[in-house]
């Protein structure tokens, strides 16, 4: 277990310490308090890993896994699906009422869309199986170590804080020629913050939403399908069953 503390705030060691005191787990901290980033963060915790381990599970700070056999559930897709290189959970509001997402989407412009998110009925059947999906998000993924390390972790250089998830992963897909995989069986509730919505970080969206749809052009023209948002709301829910299937 590598836990990556990006700021360094002594409120954030003491829960560490506390979380570890006593404990067997083998873990390893890692501080990095210039704070550098999602990106830079997790590329700098992965090279702490074991070298004998097949699979890295990025987590994020927010996130509480629902249930014992979360991982190993995740690993057992992994293995089962000789064609996947990377897996993702299902992810619910804290309070467990709402869908955040259930996989998600990329639409051919480069913008993409949490299938299912806002969704109060949470037991839908198209949510419930285990399915390619276009991306998961990086607040819980499971890579294979080799394709992580030979891609060079996220590109932090064009995209350091957004983008570089679905980077990677569209690189699995249309490079690798493997699939992402959601795993609805492993569960887990996040505390979304607001991070998204300040002005410092809409730059940074947009400049990597610029350069990651140069980058995947081609793919996103021959595999992906148009945005929905401007289509009444029947149409849009067709649009989002149809690229769930692609």
């Amino acid at each position: 277990l590598i836990v990556v503390d990006n700021g360094c705030f002594p409120e954030t060691k003491a829960v560490i310490d506390a979380a570890f005191s006593g404990s067997k787990v083998p873990h390893k901290y890692l501080p990095l308090c210039d704070n550098p980033g999602y990106a830079i963060g997790n590329n700098e915790g992965v090279k702490m890993k074991n070298e004998e381990s097949q699979y890295i599970l990025l987590l994020n700070d927010d996130v509480v896994l629902g249930g014992k056999f979360f991982v190993n559930s995740m690993i057992k897709l992994a293995q089962i699906k000789k064609d996947a290189a990377a897996i993702g959970c299902k992810l619910f509001s804290a309070d467990g009422q709402t869908l955040i997402e259930a996989g998600s989407i990329v639409w051919n412009d480069g913008s993409a869309s949490g299938f299912g998110r806002g969704h109060k009925n949470i037991k839908q059947t198209q949510f419930l199986y285990p399915r390619p999906v276009d991306y998961v998000s990086g607040a819980c993924l499971l890579v294979e170590k080799d394709v992580f390390t030979s891609y060079g972790g996220f590109d932090h250089e064009n995209f350091p804080n957004f983008y570089g998830v679905i980077d990677l992963q569209m690189h699995i897909q249309h490079d690798l020629k493997k699939q992402v995989w959601l795993q609805p069986f492993a569960v887990a509730y996040r505390d979304e913050d607001d991070s998204f919505g300040n002005d410092d970080s809409k730059v940074l969206m947009n400049k990597g939403h610029n350069v990651f749809k140069t980058k995947w052009a081609s793919a996103l023209a021959e595999h992906h399908i148009p945005s929905p948002f401007d289509l009444d709301d029947y149409e849009q829910k067709l649009a989002f069953l149809q690229a769930s299937d692609l």
